[in-house]
């Protein structure tokens, strides 16, 4: 299988191929038919999808309706991302020479059933004939207004195609040469849908491509991806940074200065005051007013700012932050998570006493060829937690790796925390750590098993 829309694969089957006869009489058939892959908008979010491998003979044209009155093609998808993906819009290679009259072309979106097939209607998009091309080439269905939004890693969804006047019209598009044989692609007929390869036919793939499925996690949904937000915990979306050193202006702050003037004094107690005793306005942001470092915004830091501006002592000390400082090679090649064979992921943390919180994640997966690994860490009352993030511009790899990653947290007083940490391909790894009483020690969960 390939993963992303790699419609030049269909440009190259194309412009080499005859398109030959196929459940229809085609009276005009090319010699050659080259298609142009269609112009994709530049998306910062991305999300990887699983997608039929194209057959390298002949194309095939199909009609609707057939010889057959079959009115509708499907092609089956599925997401492979950890992360949610919207489905922006959906590409078909049209062919209208071959059409009938002034058909629209209908797009629809189905759920999968658990036995490969359509199940309820999502969206359903008319393309009118008049903007249809005219020539050989791709018609484009948007379906960003509809919000279709899939559950993370091997979520399925079916895109199919009819018009909606098979009487007086007739609708064409391509497909392969079959010989792939993939088993995603079927036909409404008869008031039933049929697998294509589960019932013993021709294994066409259809030339139906999702495009921009998308969803590059934005932890504080401003709209910028976490991967270039310069504050992804607190919405920023203007991005502000006025003194230019890669930390928006909403994450630099200075720390127990609750009212967010610049400065530490008597004005940032009455502040506090305030806020905890007659509910008023929090700190902006909201780790602005820990003063005292435990990632809570309570009296206690009320008391420490009064004691710091009235009796010298000591300074405040900013919430804890953390950063992934480093990822091993791949340790082991997995086909996908579910072929792996049992194995331990294991944080192991250890803690210097005062500060420095270390943790090391062992056998973490990531896609064998990412072009960045990343984390965002955020620590508020007592909870550390991680969600590892990858990016694969280009795709990535065909399979799965286990790592390890390390992590720093500087400034996490000594105490009781929850930690949480999201991996991109299994579940979160939750546990306690008493770092008072055990300053170092591992926790593990099995993995591998199906």
């Amino acid at each position: 299988m390939l993963r992303g829309t790699h419609l030049t694969v269909i440009a190259i089957i194309l412009s080499l191929a005859v398109v030959s006869m196929a459940e229809t009489t085609v009276p005009d058939r090319p010699a050659t038919a080259i298609l142009q892959k269609a112009p994709q908008t530049s998306l910062a979010e991305y999300c990887e999808l699983v997608k039929p491998v194209y057959g390298a003979g002949n194309a095939v044209l199909f009609s609707i309706p057939n010889n057959s009155a079959r009115d509708y093609y499907n092609m089956r998808f599925r997401a492979v991302s950890q992360r949610p993906c919207t489905l922006n819009s959906a590409q078909i290679a049209v062919y209208p020479n071959s059409f009938r009259g002034t058909p629209d072309l209908q797009v629809v979106v189905w759920t999968s059933l658990a036995n490969g097939l359509p199940g309820a209607e999502l969206a359903r998009v008319t393309i009118p004939y008049e903007s249809l091309p005219k020539s050989f080439g791709y018609a484009t269905a948007d379906f960003s207004s509809f919000h279709l939004v899939f559950n993370p890693y091997g979520s399925e969804f079916h895109i199919g195609v009819t018009t909606s006047d098979t009487v007086n019209n007739k609708i064409a598009l391509i497909g392969d040469d079959g010989s792939a044989g993939t088993g995603a692609s079927g036909f409404f007929h008869a008031g039933h849908w049929v697998n294509r390869k589960d019932s013993g036919l021709v294994d066409y793939n259809y030339f139906i491509e999702p495009l921009l499925c998308h969803g590059a996690p934005d932890r504080d949904g401003d709209g910028v991806a976490d991967l270039t937000d310069n504050c992804p915990n607190i919405p920023n979306s203007e991005q502000a940074d006025a003194d230019g050193d890669d930390i928006g202006d909403a994450c630099d702050f200075v720390c127990g200065d609750a009212n967010h003037d610049g400065k530490i004094n008597v004005g940032d107690a009455v502040f506090g005051i305030n806020y905890v005793f007659k509910q008023g306005a929090p700190p902006s942001p909201i780790f602005a007013g820990d003063a005292n470092g435990d990632t809570e915004f309570n009296v206690g830091d009320v008391v420490f700012i009064i004691n710091h501006v009235f009796k010298q002592q000591a300074s405040p000390q900013c919430v804890p932050r953390g950063i992934m400082t480093g990822r091993s090679k791949c340790l082991t090649s997995l086909a996908d998570k579910t072929a792996a064979t049992p194995y331990q992921d294991c944080i192991v943390y250890t803690y210097d006493g005062s500060s420095l919180l270390h943790l090391k994640h062992t056998n973490t997966m990531f896609n064998c060829c990412p072009e960045e690994t990343y984390a965002v860490i955020d620590i508020w009352a007592h909870k550390i937690t991680i969600v590892e993030e990858e990016a694969l511009y280009n795709g990535g790899c065909e399979c799965l790796c286990l790592y390890d990653a390390d992590y720093d947290i500087s400034g996490v007083q000594p105490g009781t925390y929850s930690v949480e940490v999201h991996e991109v391909y299994c579940d979160p790894i939750i546990f306690n750590i008493d770092l008072a009483g055990a300053p170092s020690g591992n926790f593990c969960v099995s993995r591998g098993t199906k």
